[in-house]
C-alpha cells in the first residue's frame, strides 16, 4: 500500500503561523506531519508520497527526521486545488490502489484497515472517510445512503447531513485518469468523485464523531490534546534540574537540561523541550506545550497553551493562547480568554468572522512578536509576526 500526504496548500486561513506549511507546527518537538507519516507506518503503509509546494519546506524540514519506510517528494508549482496536486504524484504511484490524506490527519492509521474492509465488501471503487461536523458550511458534505455516497456539496448553505469530508480517501489508481480530465480548481477532487462514482461504486466510512481537521489557529488546541493522549511519554530527562520544591502532576515529559525552579506547579498533560527554563512560582496547568528554549518568568500562570521555540513569556496570566517562535510577552501581559456573556468566541479571519466554538480562547501570536508589558489582550484575538507591541495597551482587534 501506498500513500499521497497533500502538503502544498497556501495554509491562508491558518494566519499567522502560514509562512509555513501548517503540518509544520511543532507539537512535542516534531512537525504534525511526522505523526501523520508515523501513523501510516504503523497502519502498514510502506511508501509515502508527499505532494509539497515549491518552497520545498515540508521536504527540508522531515530530511531531519528518518522513517522506516519509502519517502518520495512531488512539487505542485502553484496552489491549483487538491485534485491538480494529486496529480503531481501521478508518477511515483506504483500500486493498483492508494490512500490520498491530508498532512494533519494523523489518525489515518485508526481507519485505514477499517477502509480497506469496506472496498472490499462493498467492491468499492472509492471509499472516504467522514465524520459528524458541527460546521458544514466549512467542508464538503455528503448525501447518503446507508454508506453509499450519492452526492458531495461543498460548503452547502442547506446541508444534505451533517457528515464532513476529512481528507482521507482510498483510491484506485485508474480513477486518476478521470481526475485528468476534470477541469483545473479548488473542487476538482471532489468532482472526479462524483463522475468516477458514476461508474464505480463509492462508499464512505462513517465515524460518529467530529475528527480534529486543521483549518484555523485554535484547532491546535484539540489536535495537541489528541498528540498528546497518543503520543506523550512521561519522562523526566536525566539532565534536567527541577527544585525538591517543585510538585509535578500528571503527564509530563522534561527534556535534556530542561531547568524548573522552586515552587513551581505543573498540572496536566505537559511537554517541555530541551533547555526549557521555569522560573520560581509558577504555575502550569493543562494541556501545555513548550517547545526548545522557552523561557516561563516567575509568577506566570499558563493554562492549555501551546509556545514554539524560543519564546519569553514573563506574562501575569497566558490562558488557551498560541504563542509563535522567537516571540516575546512582557510583564504583567494578560489574556482575556472569555467574554462576559460566557458566549463562544467568534475571530476575524481573512475578511470573514468566524465561530471557534470554544468558550475559551486567549490569542494566537505569530513568530518574532513582542508584546510590551502591561497589555491587555481580548478573546480571540490574531495577531501577526514580527510586531512590536509597545506596552499598557489594550488590544481589542487583530494586529497585522
Amino acid at each position: 500500500m501506498e500513500a499521497i500526504i497533500l502538503a502544498a496548500g497556501e495554509s491562508s486561513r491558518f494566519w499567522p503561523f502560514n509562512s509555513r506549511h501548517k503540518s509544520l507546527f511543532k507539537i512535542m518537538g516534531k512537525p504534525i506531519i511526522w505523526y501523520t507519516i508515523e501513523g501510516l507506518k504503523e497502519a502498514g503503509i510502506e511508501k509515502v508520497i508527499v505532494v509539497q509546494s515549491k518552497k520545498k519546506d515540508v521536504e527540508n524540514e522531515l530530511k531531519n527526521f528518518k522513517f522506516n519506510l519509502k519517502l518520495k517528494f512531488a512539487i505542485q508549482k502553484e496552489p491549483l486545488g487538491t485534485g491538480d496536486a494529486l496529480l503531481k504524484a501521478k508518477n511515483l504511484i506504483e500500486g493498483k490502489n492508494f490512500f490520498v490524506l491530508n498532512a494533519e490527519r494523523f489518525d489515518a492509521r485508526d481507519f485505514i484497515p477499517k477502509m480497506i474492509e469496506l472496498k472490499k465488501i462493498k467492491k468499492a471503487g472509492i471509499v472516504l472517510l467522514s465524520s459528524k461536523t458541527k460546521t458544514p458550511w466549512e467542508f464538503g458534505i455528503l448525501k447518503m445512503k446507508g454508506q453509499k455516497i450519492l452526492d458531495i456539496v461543498e460548503k452547502p448553505k442547506k446541508p444534505p447531513s451533517n457528515l464532513k469530508i476529512t481528507g482521507l480517501y482510498l483510491l484506485e489508481k485508474n480513477f486518476l485518469k478521470t481526475l485528468q480530465k476534470v477541469p483545473k480548481g479548488p473542487y476538482s477532487l471532489i468532482d472526479a468523485f462524483l463522475i468516477y462514482a458514476k461508474k464505480e461504486k463509492a462508499f464512505a466510512f462513517n465515524f460518529q464523531r467530529d475528527l480534529p481537521t486543521l483549518k484555523y489557529p485554535w484547532d491546535l488546541f484539540l489536535i495537541f490534546e489528541e498528540i498528546s493522549r497518543r503520543f506523550l511519554k512521561e519522562k523526566i530527562s536525566k539532565s534536567a534540574k527541577i527544585s525538591k520544591k517543585v510538585k509535578i502532576k500528571g503527564k509530563v515529559f522534561l527534556d535534556e537540561n530542561c531547568k524548573i525552579m522552586e515552587n513551581t506547579i505543573i498540572d496536566g498533560n505537559c511537554y517541555f523541550g530541551k533547555n526549557c527554563v521555569i522560573k520560581r512560582e509558577a504555575k502550569i496547568f493543562g494541556f501545555s506545550n513548550f517547545e526548545d528554549m522557552v523561557v516561563v518568568g516567575e509568577n506566570v500562570k499558563i493554562k492549555n497553551s501551546i509556545a514554539q521555540a524560543n519564546s519569553r513569556i514573563f506574562s501575569s496570566f497566558l490562558g488557551y493562547s498560541i504563542i509563535g517562535e522567537n516571540c516575546f510577552l512582557g510583564k504583567e501581559v494578560k489574556t482575556i480568554t472569555k467574554k462576559r456573556n460566557g458566549k463562544e468566541i467568534f475571530c476575524f479571519t481573512k475578511g470573514k468572522k468566524v465561530n471557534t466554538f470554544l468558550k475559551n480562547f486567549g490569542c494566537a501570536i505569530g513568530n518574532k512578536t513582542k508584546i510590551g508589558s502591561f497589555c491587555k489582550i481580548n478573546p480571540g484575538i490574531l495577531i501577526g509576526e514580527n510586531l512590536k507591541i509597545p506596552p499598557k495597551k489594550i488590544i481589542k482587534e487583530n494586529l497585522y
